[in-house]
């Protein structure tokens, strides 16, 4: 299994990865080399090449780290890779999908590989984007101090849900309705 197969995740077509762009890139700069004479190899074998080239062409992001060797051959370091997956509204969902990422990623220990769920930071920041809120150090103060008071009232809304009866939409509302009025006030 690859990370890209687990389940859940929609595959290769949608994994946003340099790679595949540099893939083609490098085979493209090969079939005109090749074309005039400049080289001497006649099949495409990827390589690094090309990379520092590449990298300096799209602003030399910080997500993608090379370095060179003794020989002044590129090395890569270190990147990102964004992998998408569906059915991820309920967190059991995304533990499994999390779990599985990771199962896959210890096979190769030799890649200093580290799972991030992005999805946590999006309903504080959505709904921030969405009221027109800029991240200033007053609505920063804001969200940390709305932060830390609402711990109380999420674990009160998270245990009625948890106790609630019927299915997801229905417990959320019970938890909503029992717990909107003290937030309020």
């Amino acid at each position: 299994m690859t990370i890209q197969s687990v389940r859940f995740s929609y595959g290769r077509n949608r994994t946003l990865l340099f790679l595949k762009a540099y893939e083609k890139f490098d085979r493209k700069t090969f079939d005109v080399l090749s074309a005039f004479g400049l080289i001497a190899e006649t099949h495409y074998s990827p390589s690094y090449d090309n990379l520092p080239f590449f990298l300096k062409q799209i602003d030399n992001p910080p997500t993608i780290q090379i370095t060179r060797d003794e020989r002044g051959k590129a090395k890569l370091e270190a990147f990102q890779m964004t992998l998408i997956a569906s059915n991820m509204s309920e967190l059991s969902n995304r533990a499994v999908y999390v779990d599985e990422c990771r199962r896959v990623l210890l096979r190769y220990p030799n890649f200093n590989a580290t799972v991030f769920d992005g999805m946590r930071l999006l309903p504080l920041v959505g709904t921030l984007s969405w009221w027109g809120a800029d991240m200033d150090p007053v609505t920063m103060v804001d969200v940390l101090i709305a932060t830390g008071f609402s711990v109380d009232y999420t674990a009160h809304i998270a245990y009625k849900f948890s106790r609630g009866q019927g299915n997801a939409e229905k417990r959320i509302e019970q938890s909503l309705n029992e717990m909107c009025e003290p937030m309020i006030q």
